[in-house]
């Protein structure tokens, strides 16, 4: 009995070796920071087994190879992505057409982002509120319908929203929220 077990487990062992070799056999993998920047324009979108691939402009100008199982079927080039959970690969072999990537990033595209800033201005235009927001990364301008602002924003609020990234390709600067929350009733 003890001799069939052993048998088995070193197959076993030889069989998921067997499969991690076939799946990626010359990418070497590490977990790595994707640079500060979760978010990209995308430049180039191609398919291949179970995998969406993606070559992204980031704002500073500079590219990044990502590969996405949960990437939207209608991501189009220009469309602004979001991601997480990035680990690099370096030297990987796409099978289906031979080509490799010296650095690929494996992520997971995010729906729905969550983002926060400081109020800049605001100005009124018929039923929409228009609100420039300053965070961290970059300036960002809001647009909400009045009905669903529950409270009065004024410059230097730290305010809180979230909304579904644009996967179409689309020239807009402007991002369409469906809610807003005040952090804090004035920036220091």
């Amino acid at each position: 009995m003890t001799v069939y077990l052993r048998k088995f487990l070193n197959n076993s062992f030889l069989i998921l070796f067997f499969f991690l070799m076939l799946a990626a056999p010359h990418a070497v993998y590490s977990i790595e920071a994707v640079k500060a920047s979760n978010e990209g324009k995308v430049n180039s979108v191609s398919f291949g087994k179970g995998y969406t691939f993606l070559n992204v402009e980031l704002s500073d100008g500079t590219s990044l190879d990502l590969a996405t199982a949960n990437a939207n079927s209608s991501l189009k080039v220009g469309a602004t992505v979001h991601w997480r959970n990035a680990r690099k690969a370096s030297q990987y072999l796409r099978q289906s057409d031979g080509k490799t990537y010296p650095d690929l990033y494996i992520v997971e595209l995010i729906n729905n982002v969550q983002l926060s800033g400081v109020v800049l201005s605001i100005q009124t235009v018929a039923d929409d509120i228009y609100i420039a927001v300053n965070t961290k990364q970059k300036e960002h301008m809001l647009i909400i319908n009045k009905r669903l602002l529950p409270n009065k924003l004024s410059k230097g609020q730290h305010i809180k929203w979230t909304f579904t990234p644009n996967t179409l390709e689309s020239n807009k600067n402007s991002t369409r929220v469906e809610s807003i929350e005040i952090v804090h009733k004035k920036n220091k």
